[in-house]
């Protein structure tokens, strides 16, 4: 070789082999494709929608998932309130009576006997502040007599009168026949006699309500009118009166919102919007994944 030769030879560029053109050639179309398109970004002020609605389609999934529960416990144990007594369960549960504005409401007044007085409050009547152990409907008064041997009560009723222990235990429930007459309107006494006034007229007995005489002298009988109770009486029948919610309302209050009040049905308002969003988004973004990987894989 000449050195003229020599000094116009230009320099012999390598050949693309060994290990990177091994792994060019073996690199999978796609990869390539998605290498080359890695450095590509987004025209400044374009929008990108799909990483828009992942965002809040994130972003709305979170926040709707725990009301998302919350609609789905009270809709599922409303449909089985029927199998499981819901419907006629009640609850007196002091947060959520007062969600309903509802308040312990103590009666004012009661009947006051010599030997104890009663008042009916919530579902209860109350004998000294203490509840009955047994049912009894709005009492009319109270009395006590010792006239039968021992002191008893006679509360009356519309349609019985109930003769009762100091100690609240029922010693024996009278109505007609037993006593003479179908409606009771009010009970007194005249001495250690137990007087009942009804549209029948009145009637006497001195021997503990084992029989019963026509009495037309009502003069010195002294009857049992409504009394103003004290303070201290009405606290102690505050346990009686608390005020109760059926338990299948306050489920569907709780479903629709309502136990909170307008808040509360907006919050559910909001919810299901989010639901609605949470469809149409999915449906979005799957239909575009699945274009754009049949765009990839090509004809």
């Amino acid at each position: 070789m000449s050195p003229s030769s020599a000094g116009n030879a230009q320099p012999k560029l390598p050949a693309e082999s060994g290990s990177k053109g091994r792994f060019r050639a073996m690199m999978p179309r796609r990869l390539r494709q998605w290498r080359s398109r890695k450095g590509v970004k987004t025209a400044p002020g374009r929008s990108n929608v799909g990483m828009f609605l992942r965002q809040w389609h994130k972003r709305a999934g979170l926040a709707a998932f725990i009301f998302m529960i919350w609609l789905g416990a009270s809709g599922f144990l409303i449909n089985q309130s029927s199998a499981w007594g819901y419907d006629t369960a009640r609850i007196d549960w002091t947060w959520i009576t007062g969600l309903y504005g509802l308040r312990a409401s103590p009666p004012k007044k009661g009947f006051v006997g010599a030997d104890g007085w009663v008042a009916k409050s919530g579902d209860v009547v109350a004998l000294d502040g203490a509840a009955l152990p047994f049912e009894m409907p709005t009492p009319l008064g109270v009395v006590s007599s010792d006239a039968g041997g021992e002191v008893l009560l006679f509360i009356a009723t519309r349609e019985a009168l109930y003769a009762v222990k100091p100690t609240g235990e029922l010693y024996e429930r009278m109505s007609s026949p037993i006593i003479p007459v179908r409606e009771l309107l009010r009970v007194g006494t005249q001495a250690s006699t137990v007087v009942i006034d009804s549209p029948e007229g009145r009637f006497a007995s001195n021997d503990g309500g084992l029989s019963w005489t026509p009495q037309a002298d009502d003069t010195n009988v002294t009857w049992s009118e409504p009394t103003d109770l004290t303070e201290d009486q009405r606290e102690m029948l505050a346990p009686f009166s608390r005020p109760s919610m059926s338990l299948e309302q306050t489920l569907l209050d709780l479903h629709s919102g309502r136990i909170f009040g307008d808040t509360g049905v907006w919050v559910v308002n909001i919810v299901g919007i989010l639901a609605i969003w949470l469809g149409i988004s999915g449906v979005w973004m799957t239909w575009r994944i699945s274009r754009q990987m049949n765009n990839r894989r090509g004809p």
